[in-house]
């Protein structure tokens, strides 16, 4: 991962250690110059019918585990479910209309 952000293991122990300066950030990639080509996406969207439910409603909320400054009766994952549900039907319902 943070050769991703351009620092190799080498700079990350020499920053730690303190022995030498950050190297400098990459270089920013140009954006193109016509709005069309910037919006224009280089992917094809996935084919209609790819879509899955998730296994487990929430997950992400779940895998964080319990919010410190939660103040409902009940848990944030708890609140937040029927609301994954929800999105979930309604991506479904979506995808099968297109």
């Amino acid at each position: 991962m943070l050769t991703l952000r351009g620092l190799t293991r080498e700079d990350l122990t020499a920053l730690v250690l303190g022995s030498r300066e950050a190297p400098p950030p990459p270089e920013p990639e140009p954006l193109p110059v016509e709005p069309q080509d910037f919006w224009q996406s280089a992917a094809d969207p996935p084919p209609a019918g790819s879509y899955r439910a998730p296994a487990l409603d929430a997950a992400l909320v779940l895998r964080l585990g319990a919010f410190p400054f939660w103040r409902g009766q009940t848990s944030l994952a708890a609140a937040l479910a029927p609301l994954y549900r929800q999105a979930t039907r309604a991506a479904r319902t979506d995808e099968q209309t297109e």
